[in-house]
């Protein structure tokens, strides 16, 4: 909300009314009856009255009150001067006060209502009250809401000036002693005039003690810099609100590199972020099973997504920031997204930055998300871990960015589907088939995977990807991510998954020995992993699990059309049972 940005506050709740008042049409003649008979008894006397003591509060720089803002800072300063300033109005009152009144002065309200509370909890006789702008008639009867009100010459200049001011309710007798609490602004020689507020508690009250604090002017304002970002439809196919990216766009460099001629690249020790896979159109029959799978997934998907929703705003509250990992975690973020405000009615901000194994998170993104927003809100999402290497380049690279700016982000990656084990916020621990990791850009908004090469991505600037606008007739971002939000509250999310105990990792070890693997780095498990290699790499096998049904017929198609072969996947290795559906097998390094 354009006000929450520029109070820099969070906005739970904006509570809208309307309301009507509709009374006789003669109620106006009828009360003028009344007045003439019965005539309003508020007090207007001239006396003169002053205080019996007046005191300066202490407040060692704390805001008076909430007037200007009272922030969490501001709260705890208050808090911590309260006490001081409630024993000089003690002190001053002396042992044996009586009833007391404290009194405060229009807005000037909670710091009385703390001075009164302070006072109370010493075991004095307190109430408390303020003045007011708003007159009322009053008469001295049975059963009538305000017996006795007083009339005073105004003593502040406020908008829309009025001359008087009231006091309600402080009949001769009732109080021993009123404090009156009131700020150096307003604190002017119309107190003290025969027709002041003065007058009018000198002429009922024994004793009158005036309580002045120091008023602070209103702050400048100090507004959160707004994260540039880049949205759809300019950037991508993801509707603007739904995600901004923190990425360079690259639209117009040749990045693609065939797969043969990259695989070379790769084993030669060449980085995997400085050059894109080819990104061709999906076959028609490969898009027919695709579609049949995300029918049958859907309802699955969107049960995970409503525990990793729901966990998300459980632990962070509906201030949370959702920082998607691009581009499998941008989906992903986006039906978090979409779960919150069709279940909670929130609408969370959603930004999408690129983290690169080996080189970490983009700094220039989290540098402008943490001047953004407060470190603390940032949630970190992800579609699903294979064997946690991710995860592991998160938490390496926030640990090193707390070490050199101070600033702390929790490292914990939320990811939909956990088979790996690794982190404990996710949707589900089952290796789920995540529709948008069989589609690649055609599920994600035409949005390529990041890059981060050096002649292309100066110091200071985003890592940056391309859009594929040639894909825009096969585009299926929004009709998957439709399917899915349209079985939201169709099953009912499961239970709470166990704490995460890394049998991924354990599992995969076990099964590179059990292939005469030199390591388990040839391995990439689970179904996301397993598509995404099928689409960019060249694997030199597949394992699927012996009884995996329907949902792994994207990963069979792949295989079919690339001709790669496929068998049994070990039930267990090393005694340790597999996590997975399916793991890929690369090629050996030439």
């Amino acid at each position: 909300m354009r006000a929450a940005a520029d109070l820099d506050v969070r906005v739970d709740v904006v509570a809208l009314a309307r309301a009507a008042l509709t009374g006789p049409d003669d109620v106006l003649e009828r009360a003028a009856a009344l007045l003439a008979a019965r005539p309003d008894t508020t007090a207007r006397p001239g006396a003169t009255g002053t205080p019996t003591a007046s005191v300066s509060l202490p407040l060692h720089g704390a805001a008076e009150g909430a007037r200007h803002g009272l922030d969490r800072a501001g709260r705890a300063a208050l808090d911590a001067a309260v006490p001081g300033a409630a024993s000089v109005v003690a002190e001053a009152l002396g042992p044996d006060a009586g009833r007391v009144l404290v009194l405060g002065c229009e807005e000037l309200h909670y710091l009385p209502v703390r001075l009164a509370e302070a006072l109370e909890a010493r075991g004095w006789a307190v109430e408390v009250a303020a003045t007011t702008r708003s007159p009322l008639v009053a008469r001295d009867g049975a059963g009538y809401a305000v017996r006795e009100a007083r009339a005073f010459a105004a003593h502040d200049q406020a908008l829309a000036h009025a001359p008087e001011r009231y006091v309600y309710g402080v009949g001769a007798g009732r109080y021993d002693a009123v404090v009156v609490v009131v700020d150096a602004a307003a604190r002017t020689p119309a107190l003290r005039a025969p027709d002041g507020l003065f007058a009018h508690l000198g002429a009922v009250v024994p004793r009158v003690v005036e309580a002045v604090v120091p008023c602070r002017p209103p702050r400048p304002a100090q507004r959160r810099p707004v994260v540039a970002a880049r949205r759809g439809p300019a950037f991508g196919t993801f509707a603007p609100g739904e995600v901004g990216w923190l990425l360079s766009d690259l639209s117009g460099h040749a990045l693609e590199m065939p797969t043969d001629v990259r695989e070379a690249a790769l084993a030669a020790g060449a980085h995997y972020a400085d050059a894109l896979p080819p990104e061709p159109a999906p076959s028609a029959a490969y898009a027919r099973v695709v579609a049949r799978a995300v029918e049958r997934a859907a309802p699955g998907v969107a049960a995970a997504v409503g525990v990793l929703a729901e966990r998300v705003l459980a632990q962070r509250g509906p201030g949370v920031v959702l920082v998607s990992l691009a581009r499998a975690g941008t989906p992903v973020g986006v039906l978090v997204r979409r779960w919150a405000a069709w279940a909670r009615g929130v609408a969370l901000p959603h930004y999408a930055v690129s983290v690169v194994r080996g080189r970490g998170l983009d700094r220039a993104a989290l540098d402008a998300l943490v001047a953004a927003h407060h470190p603390s809100s940032l949630v970190l999402l992800d579609g699903w871990t294979g064997a946690g290497g991710i995860v592991d380049e998160v938490r390496r690279d926030l640990a090193a960015y707390a070490r050199e700016t101070g600033v702390v982000v929790d490292p914990t990656v939320a990811v939909l589907a956990d088979p790996a084990h690794r982190t404990p916020l996710c949707g589900t621990r089952e290796d789920l088939l995540v529709p948008h990791a069989c589609l690649n850009a055609t599920a994600s908004g035409l949005v390529s995977r990041t890059v981060d090469r050096p002649d292309l991505v100066v110091p200071g600037a985003h890592h940056g990807a391309q859009v594929h606008r040639e894909l825009a007739a096969v585009d299926r971002t929004a009709a998957v991510l439709d399917a899915v939000t349209a079985c939201f509250g169709s099953s009912t999310p499961s239970a709470p998954v166990a704490a995460p105990d890394g049998r991924g990792a354990r599992y995969l070890a076990a099964l590179a020995r059990d292939l005469s693997l030199p390591g388990e780095r040839r391995l990439r498990a689970g179904v996301g992993e397993t598509s995404r290699t099928l689409l960019r790499r060249d694997p030199a096998a597949v394992l699927v699990a012996r009884d995996a049904g329907p949902e792994l017929d994207p990963v069979r198609r792949l295989c079919a059309e690339r001709g790669v072969p496929t068998r049994p996947l070990p039930d267990h290795a090393d005694g340790i049972a597999s996590p997975y559906r399916c793991v890929a097998v690369l090629r050996a390094s030439r």
